[in-house]
Formats: structure tokens, C-alpha cells, sequence
């Protein structure tokens, strides 16, 4: 079982420091960072088509800010860089909220937005000053 998850990873550069990230069909994420590898079961799941949650990150890319909104609550949204490291975690029940950047970096973030229901959503957000 291992074996076949295995062997459709796709490896995928990292922007940063050389660092590199494996992704086996959005289940497992395999890092490799300063010669130590450490493997991590991610907590995404898919918003199927049978889902009625209406989601948005926008725009993208985006300058000084950005908007995360839901037809559902949000339990947190969470901002991470390519390494992998978490950047900020913003808590807090709501529908809408507007994320201030103009202190981040120009590059690419991931945003994971977890729903107060347990599902979990990540887009990819890229930053431009």
C-alpha cells in the first residue's frame, strides 16, 4: 500500500532555499528540509461536487490584503510559506474576513482554511507589491 502511494509522488520546487516538496496525490507531504525528512498526513479534504460550501480567496494575486469568504463558518485560516512554515493563524467563527499582507514577502503562500466542521481547504496565493 505504501508502495503504490509511493510511487505516484511528484516532486514540485521549492522557491526557497532549496527546499523541496513531495506531494502524493494531496495525502501525504513528504519534506525535506536541512537533510531531515519528516512525512505528515495532511488534513485536506476535497470539497466534493456534492458540496454546497461556496468558498473564495480573493484576488489573486494579491497586493496589500486579501479576502477568505464562506457560505458556512470559519473556524481558522492558516498562512503558510513554501517551506512549509507557518507565517500567521487567524482564529475566530466567521463568514468573511480580510487579511492584511502589505508585511509579507512577494512570493507564493499557501492558505489552508479550516471550517467549523472539520473541512479543510488550501489555495495557493501568490503576493506582488
Amino acid at each position: 500500500m505504501m508502495q503504490n502511494a509511493l510511487s505516484s509522488i511528484a516532486y514540485q520546487p521549492a522557491m526557497l532555499g532549496g527546499k523541496g516538496v513531495y506531494n502524493a496525490r494531496s495525502l501525504l507531504r513528504l519534506r525535506i528540509e536541512d537533510g531531515a525528512s519528516s512525512l505528515r498526513q495532511l488534513a485536506l479534504n476535497d470539497f466534493t461536487q456534492t458540496s454546497t460550501i461556496d468558498l473564495n480567496l480573493y484576488p489573486n494575486p494579491a497586493k496589500d490584503e486579501f479576502k477568505v469568504s464562506s457560505s458556512e463558518l470559519i473556524n481558522n485560516i492558516q498562512i503558510f510559506d513554501l517551506s512549509g512554515k507557518m507565517i500567521e493563524r487567524l482564529n475566530g467563527e466567521f463568514n468573511q474576513k480580510s487579511i492584511s499582507i502589505t508585511n509579507y514577502k512577494n512570493g507564493f503562500y499557501f492558505v489552508d482554511v479550516h471550517m467549523l466542521d472539520g473541512k479543510v481547504k488550501q489555495f495557493k496565493l501568490g503576493i506582488i507589491h
